[in-house]
């Protein structure tokens, strides 16, 4: 079995013991918090309701515990229709104006549960009808510090499972059900406490381990055909927009299920027609790796990026996959886009640009030849806002290649990153030295209509030619007139020996 700990602790991120996290009890609530549950308890009044029972359950109670703030209400609602209630609140706070959405989900064959959203003061509230056992409910939900629910009424932390508060003090992570209960034959549920364990560095139950080693066919077999590729994006897009993602994956590797997160049910073959092999799977791993790393080390060397969470999706799931443009399906479609496309649902320019020119940038920094023509075309090509993922995501690349490991990465080479590191930045200090900055915006200082009018009769064809001509010279030259671009135009007719 996993020493879950022990691999935890060996991984590149820094480990701190999980024994020691404060929580805060009783819940400090916001303005607006207090604000709608004391709308909750006037409504009540008003309306002579008896028996109701309003509680606030799972991720809320435990981001308020951690003091991590959280804006979506998810509420059990006992004693009266979810709908019924919703429509109360909409009334008193102003009618007409907050929209109501009604569902029925499906949660298990013989449960079916009630849902009512609504939105009050910005905020997102999920009523949940209650129709049994709060105590069933408790058991039915993933792990035991996200069965802790908030009494509305009595104003107090309920821990039914009489698990939740301690595990979350102490950083453990335990399902709610014994292994032996259905239930817990649910591979979302891994993902969840990968992403758990990634973000607050909490220590798993061996038990639950265990179970997960012992009956791993059928989570990969569950990934693959019932767990939607838009659920998983919406996992992954947390995971890898939160503090520690490569721990993550790294994680679903050594569970053996990254492929099936990833939905790699087909044959992949690279350039040479190998088979994408475990070797090929753990090379990806460690290049994600050494990317965190060099993310948090070196990000800072490129100033006035904005390192936002779509950014940060956006980086670490090219670089789960950068190494993946090798591998290409049965219909020739490359292995790295159908994961970004279709798994991880990026499918803007931004990553297909870095996709498209990584192999040729990174030819272009082992020529090491650099002016400011060949610098200005190539980036015109990447473009300007894509260079620092460029850099770092090949920094990473590179190490992993030269290290060549048949394992996963414990510990890195500082020196030999760092020099990798630099060959790629003095790319960079080239482009800040020259001012190329904004290179990616320059336009011909004269424009098709205007070179048919200064040369009657040029033919069409030879039209994007010559606008190119006068880019790569306003790329080379400062201050470059429009009789510059003239006459360089004339050099470049004659040149092309067009007649007209």
């Amino acid at each position: 079995m996993i020493d879950f700990k022990t691999l935890q602790m060996n991984q590149l991120t820094s480990y701190t013991s999980s024994t020691s996290i404060s929580i805060t009890n009783p819940i400090n609530l916001s303005p607006k918090e207090t604000q709608i549950f004391t709308l909750f308890k006037e409504i009540i009044k008003e309306k002579n309701l008896e028996n109701i029972e309003l509680r606030v359950v799972g991720g809320w109670v435990r981001d308020h515990l951690l003091n991590v703030p959280c804006n979506d209400l998810d509420i059990t609602i006992k004693g009266i229709d979810s709908n019924t209630f919703a429509k109360y609140l909409n009334e008193k706070v102003n009618k007409g104006k907050y929209t109501l959405v009604n569902n029925t989900l499906k949660k298990s064959k013989d449960i079916e549960i009630k849902l009512t959203k609504t939105k009050i003061f910005d905020i997102m509230i999920d009523f949940v009808e209650l129709k049994g056992d709060v105590l069933e409910d408790a058991k039915r939900r993933d792990f035991t510090f996200n069965a802790l629910f908030y009494n509305i009424l009595d104003n107090k932390i309920e821990d039914l499972l009489e698990l939740g508060i301690n595990d979350l003090k102490n950083g453990f992570i335990r399902a709610c059900l014994n292994a032996n209960e259905d239930n817990i034959y649910d591979s979302l549920r891994i993902i969840r406490m990968v992403r758990f364990a990634a973000k607050y560095q909490f220590i798993i139950d061996d038990k639950y381990l265990s179970y997960i080693e012992h009956n791993k066919t059928i989570f990969q077999k569950d990934l693959l055909n019932r767990v939607s590729k838009e659920i998983i994006h919406k996992e992954m897009y947390s995971i890898f927009s939160g503090p520690n993602p490569s721990f993550a994956i790294y994680v679903l590797y050594k569970l053996d299920l990254l492929k099936n997160v990833l939905h790699l049910d087909g044959e992949y073959k690279n350039n040479n027609g190998n088979l994408l092999s475990e070797k090929d799977i753990l090379i990806c791993v460690n290049i994600f790796i050494v990317g965190k790393k060099v993310f948090d080390k070196y990000r800072s060397y490129f100033g006035g990026e904005n390192y936002d969470n779509h950014y940060k999706y956006s980086f670490f799931s090219i670089l789960l996959t950068i190494y993946l443009t090798n591998f290409i399906d049965k219909n020739n479609n490359i292995l790295s886009k159908i994961i970004l496309a279709k798994v991880l649902k990026l499918e803007s320019k931004v990553p297909l640009k870095v996709i498209n020119h990584f192999d040729e940038f990174n030819n272009f920094i082992i020529k090491n030849e650099y002016n400011k023509l060949n610098v200005g075309i190539l980036l015109r090509q990447i473009l300007i806002k894509n260079i620092s993922a460029m850099i770092l995501i090949s920094v990473a690349k590179e190490y992993v290649m030269k290290i060549n490991s048949n394992d996963t990465l414990d510990k890195l080479d500082e020196d030999l990153l760092e020099s990798i590191f630099q060959k790629y930045y003095n790319f960079y200090k080239f482009i800040k030295k020259e001012n190329m900055e904004n290179v990616c915006d320059i336009k011909p200082i004269i424009d098709g209509k205007g070179i048919k009018k200064i040369f009657p009769g040029i033919p069409d064809k030879y039209i994007g030619e010559l606008l190119k001509t006068l880019i790569n010279r306003q790329i080379e030259t400062n201050n470059f007139s429009e009789e510059d671009a003239v006459n360089a135009l004339k050099s470049k007719i004659e040149e092309l020996n067009i007649e007209f």
